[in-house]
């Protein structure tokens, strides 16, 4: 319901199609698996309902963990939609999976998302240190 392209944006409010959580404190989150891993070089988070309270967004990597992409200490609550972009250093893994936890203590209500995607490349990346040498004759990796 959440991935890709959005429903309600640019919309603001208590919208039916748009993501809630059922409770409203600090410690709620969404998990999202997209269709394709992607070397990430963009999120996009569709806010429509008390923006602002997205404190972290982290990617699985290849071994299952999380790693943290973006954190803020400093929620906000925009009486207003918006896309979020967060900055953030891209992984050197491909991503299809992405958990994005919000604060609704500081908006005192829900914080509701209407979609989120992904941009970036399906290229495989060369491996640091790697340098391919083509001869000729024959390729080879050193």
């Amino acid at each position: 319901m959440v991935v890709g392209e959005p429903r309600v944006y640019p919309t603001y409010g208590d919208v039916p199609g748009a993501w809630a959580t059922s409770t409203k404190d600090a410690h709620q989150f969404i998990e999202v698996k997209f269709e394709e891993k992607l070397y990430l070089n963009e999120i996009n988070i569709y806010e429509t309902y008390h923006a602002g309270g997205v404190k972290r967004v982290s990617a699985k990597d290849l071994a299952g963990n999380w790693v943290m992409l973006y954190q803020t200490n400093r929620c906000q609550n925009l009486q207003s939609s918006r896309i979020f972009s967060p900055q953030f250093n891209p992984p050197e893994f491909p991503v299809d999976e992405l958990r994005v936890e919000i604060d609704c203590t500081v908006s005192g209500s829900w914080v509701e998302l209407d979609a989120i995607n992904i941009k970036g490349t399906s290229m495989p990346k060369f491996l640091p240190g790697l340098l391919l040498v083509n001869t000729g004759q024959q390729q080879d990796v050193q």
